[in-house]
């Protein structure tokens, strides 16, 4: 009882909590003065960044809301400094157009670090609810400076290092209709005139490419030595920023490198709940087992933004032999886990350029969705890229299931799909085949269950026969329910036999990007979004509450009905027979106990949801219907009668052909009807029982 009180006020207090919130989010729409007014930023991007130690070779993040001198400090003799273009030119490459048909990428350069300022994926939206297109590679606003995607950080020239993040690159050649790149420069000089002239080309390719499908931007790094000397140079970049958050609560956003054997591509992932005050960073440059790095980037669960350093022209293919460092940092790795910021840094080896000479170090940038027929095409799959590797989601039983299966079970969620086009009703279609497959399995199990359920007086005269003798017992035991035809272990596998089925559903479920921001039964219903939780009354943007293990953004109803239909999945379930009091309390506790688990599931997609409720009452209808054809036929035999040899007709000779009498159906209860079906009864079997009397040899 005491489980079922906490159940009930856990419910309450979830009930209750959401109401305030919800009452307080429509006193602030309503006056405006109650709403609490987030704390001031301070300034933004200075004009140079702060100088980093020129000995060291390294870099270090700005403290969040620092600012630096407006002006370049004097150099010292013999020091590096960056020749900044007099204005700073943006560049636009693709379309951010909706559905634009030439190209699936709006590209906006900045003059900061020759970066991205924004990109746009013009066949996506950002919000169900709103037509903007998706966009994000967006600077950081905790430290807009610092973490702009794919600037240069730094260079070093023999030695000596100057940071390049506060310096404007200029525009060397502007892109056209006819040829959609742009190149920006910049030129490292000495006290003894221009020593490097870097430039940073960015080519964006059209919707039609056959291999990138357009989600490929082409990024070449070019280093020219304008010394009369040899000079060895060093550099740092950013990589791409990370993909806005899509799940409300759970698993999402994470740092990915990829490692590959030329064969097989290998990931490392790291959540942003890993980057913490303790440890901001992790080395991605090998993984455990020592393989090279091949690629990075940072993930959600619907979205990628990797790079790809290739080799330089003449070089063996696999891993770049010039990038010597990848890492992964936490810009605030102090802030809860939703709101933290990750960037990526990359690191060039040194590389020795002569007199005069040129060196190119080619990239290339992913920015897509993951969709399987993109991530699975020969370009993105074949090593060392293997990005459908990261269509597997990382939580949960990832070693209980395999690939295959997955993609069995996508390819079967299309097809469905294909014909109801609707995408809830498609995984409604996929439950109910799934189930119909393993109904002899789920049938062998009920009846098992059915049998030990019967077994209990059997049991208990078991006990009182071997009291405390628990090794008779057991024999004893396995002996009856062997002669009985039924195992407790038969009970059990089943459910181990589906699992692998049920983790690869929630693996398709959760890794199907088909359902980013599809409604369910055509939009007549509440949810509108199957990849995210169905908010029949949804909070304002942004805001949520913690109410003990729940992660609350709305009042959801589908966790409300998945607890009705667990509740009477329990209830109805065949039990194995109890032994003892303290087995019946457990039994009855397990009824209450199951209303956690749609606790667990509140914050889940509604597409999974809506699987689990489906699978749970198609599971409750199985389960009656196993039941009630377990019963009959139970009826029917206990009802059989004596053989009887029937006389042959008046007109045939007698064969002696023996057949055995089916029992009466037994006759309906209830009413008039029910009470003469009964009296008939009654006056057939006086007849049958006078007919064997008279056909009996009299006693002399």
């Amino acid at each position: 009882m005491s489980n079922k009180r906490l159940i009930v006020g856990v419910l309450v207090a979830l009930v209750l909590t959401l109401g305030y919130y919800l009452l307080l989010q429509k006193l602030q729409e309503k006056y405006p003065s109650l709403r609490q007014q987030p704390p001031q930023q301070t300034a933004t991007a200075p004009a140079t960044a702060p100088a980093t130690n020129p000995s060291s070779g390294s870099d270090t993040l700005a403290p969040p809301g620092t600012t630096a001198p407006a002006t370049a400090p004097v150099l010292a003799a013999g020091a590096l400094r960056a020749e900044s273009a007099p204005a700073a030119q943006s560049a636009t490459l693709g379309s951010s157009v909706r559905n634009d048909p030439n190209f699936v990428i709006g590209l906006y350069l900045t003059a900061r670090g020759a970066g991205i300022d924004q990109a746009v994926l013009n066949h996506f939206r950002l919000d169900v609810k709103e037509e903007a297109p998706y966009s994000f590679q967006t600077p950081y606003e905790i430290d807009p400076q610092n973490t702009v995607p794919l600037a240069t950080r730094w260079i070093s020239i023999d030695g000596q290092e100057v940071s390049l993040l506060g310096d404007t690159w200029a525009l060397e050649v502007a892109p056209t209709p006819a040829s959609p790149s742009a190149t920006y420069a910049i030129t490292v000089a000495g006290s003894d005139g221009p020593l490097v002239r870097m430039r940073k080309t960015y080519k964006i390719r059209p919707k039609s490419d056959p291999e990138t499908g357009g989600y490929e931007v082409a990024v070449n790094v070019s280093f020219e030595n304008l010394a009369g000397r040899p000079l060895t140079i060093k550099s740092a970049f950013n990589g791409p920023t990370m993909p806005p958050r899509e799940l409300d609560y759970g698993y999402d956003k994470e740092a990915v490198a990829g490692y590959s054997d030329g064969r097989f591509t290998v990931l490392e992932r790291h959540f942003v709940d890993s980057f913490t005050a303790d440890q901001p960073s992790f080395d991605l440059t090998k993984d455990d087992k020592g393989q090279a790095f091949q690629w990075a980037g940072l993930s959600t669960v619907y979205f990628n933004a990797f790079l790809r350093p290739d080799p330089q022209e003449g070089a063996p293919a696999g891993a770049p032999a010039y990038i010597g460092k990848v890492e992964a940092r936490a810009v605030n790795p102090e802030a809860d886990a939703q709101h933290r910021a990750i960037v990526l840094v990359f690191e060039t080896t040194d590389l020795k350029l002569n007199a005069g000479a040129t060196t190119t170090l080619p990239m290339r940038l992913f920015l897509g969705p993951k969709e399987r027929k993109l991530l699975k095409n020969p370009h993105y799959s074949a090593a060392p890229l293997g990005y459908q590797e990261t269509l597997i989601s990382p939580s949960g039983c990832t070693y209980c299931t395999f690939q295959t299966l997955i993609d069995v079970l996508v390819w079967m969620l299309n097809g469905f799909h294909f014909i109801v086009r609707d995408w809830g009703l498609a995984i409604i279609a996929l439950v109910l085949l799934v189930r119909l497959l393993l109904h002899p399995i789920t049938k062998k199990s009920q009846v098992s269950m059915m049998k030990m359920q019967k077994m209990g007086p059997a049991m208990e005269a078991l006990k009182k026969k071997y009291g405390d003798n628990k090794e008779e017992l057991n024999r004893a035991m396995m002996q009856f329910y062997k002669d009985q035809g039924a195992t407790p272990i038969l009970g059990c596998l089943p459910m181990f036999l589906q699992m692998p089925i049920w983790i690869a559903l929630w693996q398709a479920l959760n890794s199907t990007f088909e359902l980013r921001h599809e409604p369910f039964l055509f939009g007549l219903t509440w949810i509108d979004d199957l990849s995210k939780p169905d908010h029949l009354i949804a909070m304002s943007s942004g805001q949520s509450f913690n109410l003990f293990f729940l992660h609350i953004s709305g009042l959801n109803l589908l966790p409300f009905l998945l607890g009705v239909a667990f509740w009477l999945q329990h209830k109805y379930q065949p039990k194995p027979a109890t032994m003892t009091p303290e087995q019946a309390q457990q039994q009855k506790m397990m009824q209450w106990m199951v209303l956690l688990f749609p606790l667990f599931l509140y914050s889940s997609p509604s597409g999974l949801n809506l699987y689990i409720l489906a699978s749970t009452a198609f599971g409750i209808i199985e389960s009656k219907v196993i039941r009630d054809h377990i019963k009959k036929r139970e009826a029917a035999e206990a009802g059989k009668g004596p053989t009887i040899i029937d006389g042959p007709p008046p007109d045939r000779p007698q064969t002696g052909k023996v057949r055995r009498k089916e029992p009466d159906a037994p006759p309906k209860k209830g009413g008039i009807l029910g009470w003469f079906a009964e009296l008939q009864r009654r006056a057939q079997s006086l007849q049958d029982q006078q007919k064997k009397q008279a056909k009996s040899p009299k006693k002399k």
